[in-house]
């Protein structure tokens, strides 16, 4: 259930193994263990909140009652490195990532199917690093090893392929600020990745599938970034109007597509089509999961923003708090993904971003 993206019927039969285990065994037991990773597994696809704390005690316990070279504690460590990565926590995904790559290495061998999946996770944390040449060596070697393999239309391409397509457009859009003649032929190369992978996906899983959703948002985003917006919309539309039918509309992946087409929408002063895009996806701002509110405003409305690392004095999230002292900007903020209008800075050592900035604005 969970390859065809099935979710909740996945959720009731891993969750059902894993309660019936405890019951039989004790929670302590392997076999209790053993169903706990692909549980743990599912919670990290779906975005759950539960997920790292269901994967750190499963991966103690594993480490425990394995060992540090168990097929099974390598595939926590590998799940938690990627919930890290997700969060955008680099540092404390590395030494996960590293520690499933190379056990599996020495027990699986360079070409197994779990080693090529950890080789492509460490080489997204290198292109969220912005290593560059690791990340395109890394990318190309899984997509070359899986083509060798399986061939390549095969199902299993889907992943490297679209990663290393979402590889060349991150890069595009680092190059675009010293070289823009160089950035167009990096771009170039994105494209015919991004088109087989939505043709591969909707032939092989059909158009309700996430790897379709996820394929049609990229193939959006390179149309975005090469100046097409309409057909960025219409395929942010596509993909928008399925998730929130198959996912629902608080799912992540349909949360992630309605901003990319919101902050589009922005970006071309489509103020009121974005936020007709909120209301339709949000609806009742009191009926979404706790710690889910959205607040949308123009792209050019200022805010202060405090220097990295240091914490605000009491009441500065009060309306007559004096930030004069604060540093100021609009726009799209971040840490060089290459779209941003204001890059916060973070230091020398980007292994040691911090964890918080605090921002100040008005709002009615």
């Amino acid at each position: 259930y969970m390859s065809i993206g099935r979710y909740g019927q996945s959720a009731h039969h891993l969750q059902s193994s894993w309660e019936l285990n405890r019951q039989l065994f004790g929670d302590e037991s392997p076999e209790t263990v053993r169903t706990m990773v692909p549980l743990a597994n599912l919670h990290r696809s779906v975005g759950s909140p539960q997920a790292e704390d269901l994967v750190s005690e499963a991966l103690t316990k594993a480490r425990r009652i394995f060992g540090a070279e168990d097929a099974h504690t390598l595939s926590l460590e590998n799940i938690l490195g990627c919930i890290y990565l997700d969060q955008r926590r680099y540092a404390e995904s590395k030494p996960h990532l590293e520690a499933a790559l190379d056990g599996r290495v020495r027990i699986l061998g360079r070409d197994h199917r779990d080693t090529i999946e950890s080789t492509n996770n460490l080489a997204l944390l290198h292109l969220a690093d912005r290593d560059f040449v690791q990340a395109e060596k890394m990318l190309k070697r899984v997509l070359d090893a899986i083509v060798s393999t399986a061939g390549d239309g095969h199902a299993r391409t889907l992943t490297p392929m679209s990663n290393l397509g979402v590889f060349y457009m991150t890069r595009a859009a680092t190059e675009k600020r010293t070289d823009a003649e160089r950035a167009r032929d990096t771009l170039a190369k994105a494209a015919p990745l991004l088109s087989r992978c939505l043709d591969l996906s909707r032939d092989t899983f059909g158009p309700t599938h996430p790897e379709t959703f996820a394929s049609r948002n990229n193939l959006a985003s390179l149309y975005r970034t090469q100046g097409e917006t309409e057909t960025a919309i219409d395929l942010y539309r596509q993909a928008l109007d399925a998730q929130a039918r198959a996912l629902g509309r608080d799912h992540r992946d349909t949360l992630i597509t309605m901003e990319n087409l919101i902050h589009l929408h922005r970006e071309l002063g489509q103020a009121r089509e974005a936020a007709a895009v909120h209301a339709e996806i949000i609806g009742d701002i009191h009926a979404l999961p706790a710690g889910r509110h959205f607040l949308y405003h123009p792209a050019d409305q200022g805010w202060r923003f405090l220097e990295a690392g240091k914490q605000p004095a009491a009441g500065w999230q009060t309306a007559d708090f004096d930030d004069g002292g604060w540093q100021a900007g609009s726009g799209h903020f971040g840490y060089g993904d290459g779209d941003e209008d204001i890059e916060l800075p973070f230091g020398t050592d980007p292994d040691a971003k911090p964890m918080s900035y605090y921002f100040r604005t008005t709002f009615e």
